[in-house]
């Protein structure tokens, strides 16, 4: 099999593994329906404000995305991910007994199975494709980012038609009091962990390590590490940088990029999380249609997976700076108009509900690339969790103002907030450097002077040599030396010694 195949397959089974991951988009439908079974049958005190905390703890992953990125330097690309569809598999079955105790335990079993999974199988596919197709980063990771985000147009209308075939109505609350839709809500965490467990078989089956960088490679590097760039022209393609070459972690989180690109993937998160959490629950309000608005769910997933393919191509043709800029308008535009929805037909909720979800999601699919371009590709995968880790802000704090905020502020009021929220992401977006790529190549050339430096202070001559007269041989306390006897010495007998001072 020629590596270009392996490059495709790997592809394919990054897009097989995401896929099976993004059941966790779902996770706004099916926490209505697993909200309404506690209420019935375990009576817990449980509001669909509450439900977020299924999609705050997936966001919790990203506390343990170096883990994964460490994980997969240890034992490999095949079995991080296979540990990982373990992992989520397991939870969400374990949901099903779950669902007969009380609230924190069904957010531990099912979130924590995407806390896990995402956690682990993350970034290590997402970094070994982008070593397959280096020129290509930004639709690699599109493409199987899109995988991610498509993943609600299957599950949510499988998980409805499953649990509610006769669309059956909420009551005047919005929770589900129907005793067969109650059993189906339970009986569906079987049908979930079991499908995504052998997504995540085939996934890793079509995954195969990206080759190092050989000889030729680096003397490709070598011979054309030269780049010449004009400030009117973004389009221009950089030249190659090896995947053996990159910053730290340590010297990462010093730079300037690292907290801009933290803070945006923060705010992206906050935004995203809440719209996936919330266009069911605020839908309610005034559409009492569940196909309909499962139907708004399944198509934002769709516009979402083409909006990253779309994004992640262009990004490849110009800069993660010129890609924002647009992206960070439009959806602060689109959420912000969220709340005046109920005053128009439906069908302008949902147009808007499906652009703000897609145009929100399709930042994720620029962010991976741009942080290999901002650090470079050895630390990659570490690096990438770094910057991640601020979602968990994000969603915790999301949480919490919806648990407490929601009551006062009322749906409009909240998605006003999250709204300020997207206008701080656009403005952020202007203080991002033209051309990351150039700047990290600056950086790894200061980085090898300053080695240079290094090395050439540490090979010093001693400052006291005693020459012994008897053995020609040059004595030092630092270090022994070879160089030839000196001629400023002189000798007296067999046993005079001289000293340079």
């Amino acid at each position: 099999m020629t590596s270009k195949i392996k490059g495709y397959l790997s592809v394919c089974g990054t897009a097989c593994v995401y896929f099976a991951m993004g059941l966790y988009f779902s996770s706004g439908n099916t926490a209505v329906y697993l909200t309404s079974y506690l209420r019935y049958h375990s009576k817990a005190d449980v509001q669909l404000s509450d439900s977020i905390w299924f999609l705050a703890a997936v966001g919790l992953s990203a506390l343990i995305l170096p883990f994964g990125g460490m994980l997969y330097s240890v034992i490999g690309l095949r079995a991080v991910c296979l540990i990982g569809g373990l992992l989520q598999s397991v939870g969400i079955l374990s949901t099903y007994f779950a669902l007969e105790t009380t609230f924190p335990f069904v957010v531990i079993c099912y979130g924590g199975s995407f806390l896990l999974s995402c956690g682990i199988c993350y970034t290590p596919p997402l970094a070994n494709i982008n070593k397959w197709f280096p020129d290509n980063k930004g639709l690699v990771t599109g493409v199987v980012a899109a995988a991610m985000a498509s993943a609600p147009t299957l599950w949510t209308p499988l998980i409805t038609t499953y649990v509610n075939p006769n669309n059956i109505s909420p009551d005047a609350n919005g929770y589900f009091i129907d005793l067969e839709v109650l059993s189906r809500s339970r009986q569906s965490m079987l049908l979930q962990g079991f499908v995504t467990l052998i997504l995540f078989i085939i996934g890793v089956i079509l995954l195969f390590p990206a080759p190092t960088a050989n000889k030729s490679d680096k003397e490709s590097f070598a011979n054309n590490s030269v780049v010449y760039i004009k400030k009117e022209v973004f389009n221009q393609k950089m030249s190659h940088l090896s995947s053996e070459e990159g910053l730290t972690p340590r010297q990462v989180i010093a730079t300037k990029e690292f907290i801009l690109l933290s803070t945006k993937i923060m705010l992206t998160e906050l935004v995203f999380f809440y719209l996936l959490f919330v266009y069911k629950p605020f839908g309610q309000t005034f559409i009492s249609d569940d196909l309909f608005l499962s139907f708004v769910g399944a198509s934002a997933a769709v516009c979402n997976m083409f909006c990253r393919i779309v994004v992640g191509h262009i990004k490849d043709l110009t800069t993660y700076k010129i890609c924002c800029i647009p992206l960070s308008c439009l959806a602060t535009i689109l959420v912000v108009a969220l709340p005046l929805t109920p005053y128009a037909h439906r069908m302008v909720y949902a147009v808007c509900m499906v652009a703000a979800v897609g145009i929100v999601g399709s930042q994720y699919a620029l962010m991976p690339s741009a942080v290999s371009e901002a650090f470079g590709e050895k630390f990659a995968s570490i690096n990438i969790g770094l910057v991640y880790m601020s979602t968990v802000i994000a969603d915790i704090a999301g949480a919490f103002a919806s648990q407490y905020l929601t009551t006062t502020l009322g749906w409009e009021g909240m998605i006003a907030l999250v709204g300020v929220c997207a206008f701080i992401d656009f403005m952020i977006t202007f203080l991002l450097p033209d051309n990351q790529r150039l700047l990290l190549i600056k950086r790894l050339e200061i980085n090898k002077d300053n080695k240079a430096i290094k090395n050439k202070t540490n090979c010093v001559f001693p400052t006291e040599i005693v020459y012994n007269c008897n053995t020609n041989d040059i004595l030092t306390a630092t270090r022994r030396t070879s160089i030839s006897k000196p001629s400023l010495y002189k000798t007296f007998d067999n046993t005079c010694e001289a000293t340079r001072l």
